[in-house]
């Protein structure tokens, strides 16, 4: 089996399959599933380890999502979402998700949503723009896709005014100059 190659060059092993578990005869209770596993409490507060639970969940997700795994992807979103409420990450990725699956309006919400939250908050760990320039690129992609221009273009220039280049770009693509400042 050839191995593949990580950034940086360094050799990576394949994964290994992550082994099932036997269906239990009707009445018997299974084990957790993978995902049940990794699964914080509900209820768990914003502390140290929870923190983490949420950063861990949200990488997982990611990771389903790249392997194709959009529906597991999705259901580990949802949970996220029900126990980190606070955490914009987890609604910009189940926006994009809803865009993997082409439920637009789903999408459109989940970006809303982001923008009415803004950027997580710290101890969180969050990439810069998903509650603001990325949610309105975003929104700019879906208006644009769904033939109506104007609201794209007017997405596109918030995120440009946010110093989001590629948002500015596609402003003009459309006939729209973004005033700035």
């Amino acid at each position: 089996m050839k191995k593949r190659k990580a950034v940086g060059d360094q050799p990576v092993a394949p994964a290994a399959p992550v082994p099932r578990q036997p269906v239990p005869a009707t009445g018997e209770q299974a084990g957790p599933t993978p995902v049940e596993a990794f699964m914080p409490q509900p209820g768990a507060v914003a502390s140290a380890g929870a923190v983490d639970e949420a950063r861990r969940l949200k990488e997982m997700a990611h990771t389903l999502r790249n392997m194709g795994r959009y529906l597991e992807a999705m259901s580990l979103v949802m949970e996220g979402i029900r126990l980190y409420p606070e955490y914009t990450d987890l609604y910009f990725l189940f926006g994009t998700l809803n865009m993997d699956l082409g439920q637009v309006r789903e999408a459109e919400q989940a970006f809303q949503a982001c923008l009415t939250k803004g950027e997580a908050a710290l101890p969180y760990a969050t990439t810069q723009g998903v509650g603001s320039f990325l949610a309105h690129y975003n929104l700019g992609m879906i208006y644009e896709m769904t033939g109506a221009p104007e609201r794209a273009a007017t997405h596109y220039c918030e995120a440009a005014r946010a110093g989001y280049a590629p948002a500015g770009v596609r402003a003009r693509l459309l006939g729209k100059v973004c005033r700035m400042g």
